[in-house]
C-alpha cells in the first residue's frame, strides 16, 4: 500500500475532497498554526475521502485543542543553533533560510561542515548574516556535535540535523521547555517531511523518530510505573536531530561521547538525568525529517541503530555500576522483543513491518555484542604484536 502525507490545520476550513490512487491511502498531520496536535491513517473509500469526512477529524482535534495547554514563548535567552552538515548543499540553502526567519530574538547559527572536501558549504554560509562557518575534519556526527557545541557562544544550545526543516516557531518552543531551571535538555517531534517511496513508510510505522505529540518531563527521581522514567530508557526521549540543551550542563556533564558509533545522543541525555537535571519532549517544538527514500540506506540505517543501540547499553554497563544489572536486562529485553514479538509476528504475517529491516537491527546489536567480547581479545593481540616486532627488527637488523 502507497501512503500520501497530508497536512491540515484545524483552524482553517477542511480541504476539498482527496481523490487517490489505487491501494493509496492518507496519513495527515493536523496542526493548530506551528504546533501539532495528531496524526492519523485514513483508508479512502470508492478511491477517495471526501470533505465531509476530513470536517469531522477537523472539529475533532479543534476539541482536542481546546483542552490543550498552550506553551509560553520564551525568547529571551541567547540560543545557538547547531547544523550539522555532511555533503548536503542542496538542502542546506533551505535550511539556512527556514532558520533566519526563525520568530525568535537573539540567536546565532553555526553549520559544521563535516569532513569538508570542497568549499560549497562555506560558500553557501557566507550568504546568511547569522551564520557561522566551523569545518570539523573528523568524520563523524558525534565530533562534529561536539565542534558545534565548543563554538556555540548562546545560553541554549540546540541541534538540528542538516535532513531535517524546522518550523517558524521551533526554537521559541524549544526554549520554553528551559523554563524551569532544573531542565537539562528539550526534545521535540521529528515528523517526516514527505511519504513518497516504499522505504520511508516503514521507518515512520516502526518507530522511527517520532515520540508522540504529549508533553513529558523525564528525570531520575521519577516514581512511575513506567518504564518510561528509567533514565536508562534514554532513547524514548527524542533523537538529536531535535535536542536543545543548557550550555552550562552541556559543560557540567561533558561533551558527546565520542566512543560511541551512533548513539552519542541518547547517551548523554542518559548523562544529564544522571546529573540531577530534568529531560522535557516539548510536543511544540517539531522539525520535519527527510526519510531516506533507498531501501538500501534504510537497511544500513536500521543496521546502526541495533548497534548503536546495544553498544550503548554495553557501554553504560561497563562504565556506571549503577546501572549496570538494568543496562544488562535491557539488552536481554531488547533481543527477545526483536526476535519474539516483532520477528515471530512477521514470520505469522501478523505484522506488516517488513522482516528484512527486523533482521538488519538483529544483525546490528549482535555485532555490537560481538565486538565487546572481542574487543579485550583485539586489544591484547595488538599488545604482543608490538612487543613482538621489536624482536624481529632486531633480528633483521643483526642478518
Amino acid at each position: 500500500m502507497r501512503w500520501e502525507l497530508v497536512d491540515i490545520d484545524v483552524l482553517r476550513r477542511a480541504p476539498d475532497d482527496l481523490h487517490l490512487g489505487e491501494d493509496t491511502a492518507v496519513y495527515v498531520i493536523l496542526w493548530a498554526a506551528c504546533r501539532p496536535i495528531g496524526v492519523e491513517r485514513l483508508e479512502p473509500v470508492d478511491g477517495r475521502i471526501d470533505r465531509e469526512r476530513l470536517q469531522e477529524l477537523v472539529w475533532k482535534y479543534r476539541t482536542v485543542l481546546s483542552r490543550m495547554e498552550s506553551p509560553k514563548l520564551d525568547c529571551r535567552s541567547f540560543a545557538s543553533v547547531v547544523v550539522c552538515t555532511f555533503q548536503r548543499d542542496s538542502a542546506l540553502e533551505g535550511i539556512l533560510t527556514m532558520l533566519e526567519q526563525q520568530r525568535y530574538g537573539d540567536f546565532e547559527i553555526i553549520v559544521v561542515d563535516n569532513a569538508p572536501q570542497e568549499p560549497g558549504t562555506s560558500e553557501i554560509v557566507t550568504r546568511f548574516a547569522q551564520a557561522r562557518y566551523v569545518p570539523e575534519p573528523r568524520r563523524g556526527i558525534r565530533y562534529a556535535r561536539n565542534a558545534g557545541a565548543h563554538a556555540a557562544r548562546g545560553e541554549i544550545v540546540a541541534f538540528i540535523d542538516d535532513d531535517c526543516v524546522p518550523h517558524p516557531r521551533w526554537l521559541a518552543s524549544i526554549a520554553c521547555g528551559f523554563r524551569d531551571p532544573q531542565v537539562g535538555c528539550c526534545t521535540g517531534p521529528i515528523l517526516p517531511l514527505r511519504l513518497r517511496t516504499p522505504a520511508q513508510w516503514p521507518l515512520e510505522t516502526g518507530g522511527g523518530f517520532n515520540r508522540g505529540l504529549e508533553r513529558h518531563v523525564f528525570c531520575a527521581d521519577c516514581r512511575d510505573a513506567e518504564a518510561l522514567c528509567l533514565p536508562l530508557h534514554s532513547c524514548l526521549r527524542g533523537s538529536g536531530a531535535n535536542m536543545a540543551f543548557r550550555k552550562s550542563v552541556l559543560d557540567r556533564v561533558g561533551r558527546f561521547d565520542e566512543t560511541l558509533p551512533t548513539t552519542e545522543d541518547i547517551d548523554i541525555f542518559f548523562r544529564v538525568m544522571r546529573h540531577g537535571h530534568k529531560v522535557v519532549y516539548e510536543p511544540a517544538a517539531a522539525v520535519r525529517h527527510d526519510h531516506p527514500e533507498e531501501y538500501a540506506n534504510l537497511q544500513d540505517r536500521m543496521y546502526d541503530w541495533g548497534r548503536g543501540y546495544v553498544g550503548y547499553l554495553l557501554h553504560i554497563a561497563a562504565t556506571d555500576t549503577a546501572y549496570r544489572k538494568a543496562a544488562i536486562a535491557d539488552i536481554r529485553n531488547w533481543f527477545s522483543y526483536q526476535a519474539r514479538r516483532r520477528l515471530w509476528s512477521q514470520l505469522r504475517r501478523r505484522d506488516p513491518y517488513p522482516r528484512g529491516l527486523t533482521l538488519r537491527e538483529l544483525y546490528g546489536g549482535t555485532a555490537a555484542l560481538a565486538g565487546f567480547w572481542l574487543y579485550p581479545l583485539r586489544a591484547r593481540f595488538r599488545r604482543l604484536l608490538r612487543h613482538r616486532r621489536p624482536e624481529q627488527s632486531q633480528i633483521e637488523g643483526s642478518e
